[in-house]
């Protein structure tokens, strides 16, 4: 790890009525998938990996970051190999503000597009993704603001604190 950097990506936490039609989710219980607990359930806009805190909030502090409202799908679908994700739309432009603003700070840049989601899930590599994962609705909410969260991993899982806070305009 270099000095001063921690995990960290770039977030935009739902509403709480949004988290209350997410806790109604049906989340069964399987062999090899582990279920993303309330407190940590967030649209990725970015994911930078390992950055310095400073240069990330230096660069969002300047970024314009274009307020949007996420529209989260009712289904979820599988992502990567091991993650099960509620896609999101609506906030494509909000995402390329903030790779414009940090992506010289990701710590692997990725060649793909920006693909907003919500992570429900993660499962091991070769177990089937659970079928069926759905909300009763699809959900949106206003996104007035992004954050900026570091990521601590231990045994019982991550644990997420947003370091700053960047309005939308």
């Amino acid at each position: 790890m270099t000095l001063g950097t921690e995990r960290l990506f770039v977030a935009a936490w739902p509403d709480d009525a949004s988290m209350a039609l997410l806790d109604a989710m049906d989340r069964p219980a399987a062999a090899g998938i582990r279920w993303v607990p309330r407190q940590n359930l967030h649209v990725t806009l970015l994911f930078l990996g390992r950055a310095r805190r400073d240069d990330a909030i230096e660069a969002l502090s300047s970024a314009r970051l274009t307020r949007c409202t996420a529209h989260i799908a009712a289904r979820a679908e599988p992502l990567g190999g091991d993650s099960l994700v509620l896609p999101v739309r609506g906030v494509d432009e909000l995402g390329l503000d903030v790779r414009d603003a940090v992506g010289h700070l990701v710590e692997r840049p990725a060649d793909r597009a920006f693909r907003g989601h919500l992570t429900v899930a993660r499962f091991r590599r070769g177990t089937a993704p659970p079928g069926g994962t759905a909300i009763a609705a699809p959900i949106g909410f206003d996104v007035d603001s992004v954050h900026l969260v570091s990521s601590v991993t231990d045994p019982a899982g991550a644990r997420y604190s947003t370091v700053a806070t960047f309005a939308t305009v």
